[in-house]
């Protein structure tokens, strides 16, 4: 019999219902937590994968940054360690009498000395100095041992050896080329000569600062080199200018208890006293425009020689302050201290020049320094040296440090009326 509704469906029995909706549900279940797992996953996978971004986007980031970092400090060296050519300023040209101021410098070429021998040689050609004075400590570390020495041809004749500084090298006596450095145990077996010559002495009994004195040594083998133990005078430009130089270590009272005070020649031989008369008549004596006094050790400093408080080298030479003072000296250059300085204090008429720095320098040696209100001063613990220029104003001065192509300071000196 068919029904009016159509065909009807066939129907199943319960218990296969259930079997079908339990799979049902069991694969609905499978696929959603494999979903979960899944999306757990993905979200792992997200969280690792930024974090790994991350990590290479900062050391990506460190090492751009360390990498312009030595580019800066590659460049910064390289600038540092680039030969600089040193150059004359374009008053040189005009200047008609100039001369070289260097101490503290003969090290056979060790300690930066041919920095300071190649400043000047490349600065030589165009200030055409008529002369360079040396303020002392030619030969380190304790001066000459023999007529023909090494050290003349090591530390002076092949460092300075450019045709424009084949001129008189005027030059005093520091307390290194008095022996300065030399220990009792190395003098104690020196038998001293009966005749208290050189030519009597032998072996490493021989240091003496004689050896650079022309009037001791007839073997000095640079004709350039003027040297006289004492006091002695040149003057230029027919009686215009006046230098004086002076040896100031006899006059420092430490170095009278050293081993090399007895040395032949030693400061224990020198006359202080009659020294002291002979300064004082020259610079009585001298109708020169312009007059200066040449020695090693300074009368005013900021370096060590004189902050120092177990040092006294600049209260042992006050004395020499008094009589450039009286007799209207204007300009004093000295060395001793290794570094470069000019000094003008408002209550001392006299200028101060500190050109030390022909070799080994001493660093940071003015971190703690304060200068005097109203003071001119210039210092530097750089190798250098100093130019002198004669010029209708006085002696200007150009200072040379080894960082500056050009002079790094200037200042004019006038003649004191």
């Amino acid at each position: 019999m068919t029904s009016s509704f159509g065909r009807l469906p066939s129907l199943k029995p319960p218990d296969q219902y259930d079997r079908n909706d339990s799979l049902n549900d069991i694969e609905e279940d499978r696929l959603f937590i494999s979903g979960v797992e899944n999306a757990k996953t993905g979200r792992k996978n997200y969280i690792n994968n930024a974090k790994r971004r991350k990590a290479l986007i900062i050391v990506g980031s460190v090492l751009g940054g360390l990498g312009i970092l030595a580019l800066i400090i590659g460049l910064a060296y390289g600038l540092r360690k680039r030969p600089i050519d040193y150059a004359c300023p374009a008053e040189a040209a005009s200047s008609t009498f100039t001369f070289f101021i260097i101490g503290d410098w003969g090290r056979q070429g060790a300690y930066t000395q041919e920095t300071t021998a190649k400043m000047m040689s490349q600065t030589g050609g165009c200030w055409k100095p008529k002369f360079v004075i040396s303020t002392g400590d030619n030969f380190y570390p304790s001066g000459l041992s023999s007529a023909m020495d090494s050290q003349w041809y090591l530390s002076f004749i092949n460092m300075y050896k450019d045709d424009s500084l084949q001129v008189p090298w005027y030059s005093v006596l520091g307390n290194h080329d008095y022996g300065d450095t030399l220990s009792s145990v190395t003098l104690s077996s020196c038998p001293r000569p009966s005749d208290n010559s050189l030519q009597g002495c032998q072996g490493s009994c021989c240091h003496s600062p004689l050896w650079q004195s022309n009037l001791n040594n007839s073997a000095i083998p640079d004709k350039r080199w003027q040297l006289q133990q004492g006091t002695w005078k040149q003057s230029f430009l027919n009686g215009t200018l006046d230098i004086i130089f002076v040896d100031t270590s006899p006059f420092i009272i430490k170095y009278q208890s050293t081993p090399m005070s007895n040395l032949i020649g030693g400061v224990s031989s020198v006359d202080t006293a009659g020294q002291t008369t002979l300064i004082e008549a020259l610079l009585k004596s001298s109708g020169a425009k312009y007059r200066v006094v040449v020695g090693h050790h300074p009368i005013r400093s900021y370096g060590h020689h004189c902050q120092d408080p177990n040092q006294s080298d600049c209260a042992d030479m006050s004395w020499l302050r008094l009589l450039l003072t009286k007799y209207k000296v204007p300009l004093y250059l000295c060395g001793h201290d290794h570094d470069l300085q000019f000094i003008k204090l408002a209550d001392d008429p006299i200028y101060y020049v500190i050109s030390g720095a022909g070799s080994d320098v001493r660093a940071n040696e003015f971190d703690d320094v304060n200068t005097p209100e109203g003071s001119m001063n210039f210092h530097a613990d750089d190798q250098g040296f100093v130019v002198g220029s004669l010029n209708p104003d006085g002696i200007k001065l150009y200072y040379y440090t080894s960082h500056s192509s050009l002079p790094t300071y200037s200042v004019t000196v006038p003649p004191l009326q």
